[in-house]
């Protein structure tokens, strides 16, 4: 299942409305800013996707980026003047993903070469960047 990111799509300051705000603490949510909620958080993904502009504090625009779920725990949030792009953090995915191969005692020698092999050798762009739920390279 693809992760949805909570991202800034303008520039100025990330923060959620008011109304979202309230809707999060009602759904049993608690915060004192926005940066203490996960980007990934479905409670609040959902909220901004049931709000839509609603959600939204005046100086953001709160967009959703969708990233593959094998890369739930290596992304970054880049921003630039409040502006925010998911970063994939690939070679980090990869080690990751190595290593539990290699360390598959199911697997073997010959299986984790290859699988290891496939992993190293998958097409990968360098950086991935999402923008307001939209993928470019």
């Amino acid at each position: 299942m693809p992760l949805e990111v909570i991202l800034n799509g303008t520039y100025g300051w990330f923060s959620f409305s008011e109304q979202a705000k309230h809707a999060y603490r009602e759904a049993g949510g608690s915060f004192d800013k926005a940066s203490d909620i996960q980007r990934h958080d479905a409670l609040m993904v959902s909220i901004v996707k049931r709000m839509g502009r609603a959600a939204h504090w005046k100086g953001s625009e709160i967009r959703i980026a969708v990233i593959p779920d094998r890369f739930a725990t290596h992304y970054r949030i880049s921003e630039e003047d409040g502006m925010e792009t998911v970063i994939i953090e690939h070679d980090s995915y990869r080690v990751e993903a190595v290593r539990a191969i290699l360390n598959d005692e199911k697997r073997t020698d010959t299986e984790r070469i290859v699988c290891a092999n496939a992993i190293l050798d998958e097409r990968l762009v360098s950086c991935w960047r999402f923008y307001a739920g939209q993928e470019s390279s």
